[in-house]
């Protein structure tokens, strides 16, 4: 079930409404995702096997993870088909960081553990987990306020999972093709509230929700979930226009679960949402790629028209003897097609990974994330300095094409010149 804004509340809710139906945390956590690009591609394979070999006789921490498709299901109605999956498997990193243990943000504290997770087009995604134990009567959204605004554009998590990505970039070595961490990161913010309530019932003791309670309560909820996702602790309340704006892209398989995604976090509502957690971190990776791609394309197109409109001193293009004959910009032209090439394995490889075949709730889920991160956009965009990085290639190849028919021209010139002039030189017609 797909919840558009017409579901959501066209003016300000009834007196008592919101207080009729209080989302409360029990159990759940907190996932923050850092991107990095750190090569052209990675070698899944060699990498699985380099690091299990270095964990010796314990057990790897390294495995190859599809989409987690579960024995039951949600609420045991909910089958994932094997078809929907990662195209290959992505390689998951399980790491121990005990120093992380003592960092707290916002109140709460960080899990020592962070998993890494490889994909094959060069991507590496750090992921780290915070765990919300709210106890009865549970965690308002209220109360996670301070560790949204601490995990807005979070420094410290960030910095760790750099200095990470650069020990495991050195750790595989030549499994990585082009081995280089780009400076572009992407993070997300994931809440996951696994058990939840709503309070205060008309009894007034805690009560869980019912499979029929969610979507009224994500509706009645819908400023605390806006705030929280927005990291907005200010004390002015947010207008009903940016409510409804985040709680838009809002979807659900049953009713006794929902995801609502906004740009930089995302809400999601359910006991088992390994699936839907999966396919979030693919998308932020998605579009810390198609960032990093399109700021390669934008350096590719600065210099190449440099290189097109260089002129000298009087405004004109240079032009040595030796360019005549010899092509002055063949280096320039082989990095641009060398370029579009890596562009286009790259921008197609990113694209197809993920296989939502058969799946039509990830792939609503997976829809809405991707129109939250305006990747259509960015696809656009970058096809667009493809085609004009083609155009330029053209453009190069047709002067020194006509550069060399110049110099044919001139070479057919002389030889009439000369032929004309030989019968009339002494000695030389005879």
């Amino acid at each position: 079930m797909l919840i558009t804004m017409s579901d959501v509340p066209q003016s300000p809710l009834p007196a008592g409404a919101a207080t009729a139906q209080v989302l409360r945390v029990h159990e759940g956590d907190c996932w923050v995702y850092f991107a990095f690009d750190v090569g052209h591609a990675i070698d899944l394979d060699a990498a699985q096997r380099l690091l299990a070999a270095e964990a010796g006789k314990a057990a790897p921490p390294v495995r190859r993870e599809e989409i987690p498709h579960g024995s039951a299901g949600r609420g045991g109605c909910r089958r994932v088909p094997a078809s929907a999956r990662f195209q290959p498997a992505p390689l998951r990193v399980d790491q121990a960081a005990p120093d992380l243990a003592k960092v707290t943000l916002g109140g709460f504290a960080v899990a020592g553990n962070v998993v890494c997770t490889l994909f094959d087009f060069g991507a590496v995604s750090v992921a780290y987990r915070v765990p919300l134990r709210g106890g009865e009567p549970g965690l308002s959204l209220d109360a996670l306020l301070p560790l949204a605004a601490a995990l807005f554009d979070c420094a410290p998590l960030r910095d760790d999972a750099a200095r990470r990505v650069a020990r495991l970039v050195s750790q595989l070595g030549g499994t990585i093709d082009r081995a280089n961490v780009a400076a572009i990161v992407e993070d997300y913010t994931v809440y996951h509230a696994s058990r939840w309530s709503a309070v205060p019932p008309p009894a007034g003791a805690v009560r869980e929700v019912t499979s029929s309670d969610t979507a009224p309560l994500i509706s009645a909820n819908g400023e605390a979930i806006a705030r929280l996702l927005l990291a907005e602790s200010g004390a002015d309340g947010l207008s009903l226009q940016t409510v409804e704006s985040v709680l838009s892209a809002r979807v659900s398989y049953s009713a006794a679960d929902a995801a609502v995604i906004d740009w930089n976090a995302a809400l999601v509502v359910g006991p088992d949402e390994a699936d839907t957690l999966a396919v979030l971190e693919f998308a932020n990776v998605e579009l810390l790629e198609m960032r990093f791609l399109d700021d390669r394309l934008d350096a590719a197109l600065d210099r190449s028209y440099s290189t097109l409109l260089r002129r000298d001193a009087r405004g004109r293009t240079p032009r040595s003897p030796l360019g005549l004959i010899f092509d002055p910009h063949r280096a320039e032209r082989r990095r641009m097609a060398a370029l579009q090439m890596e562009s286009a394995v790259l921008f197609e490889g990113v694209n197809n990974a993920l296989k939502l075949v058969g799946d039509q709730h990830l792939a609503r889920l997976y829809a809405a994330a991707a129109k939250r991160f305006h990747l259509a956009e960015w696809d656009r965009s970058i096809l667009r300095k493809l085609h004009t990085i083609e155009g330029l290639y053209q453009k190069l190849a047709d002067e020194q094409a006509n550069r060399r028919m110049e110099v044919l021209e001139w070479i057919i010139i002389i030889l009439i010149a000369v032929s004309i002039v030989l019968p009339f030189l002494p000695g030389v017609g005879k």
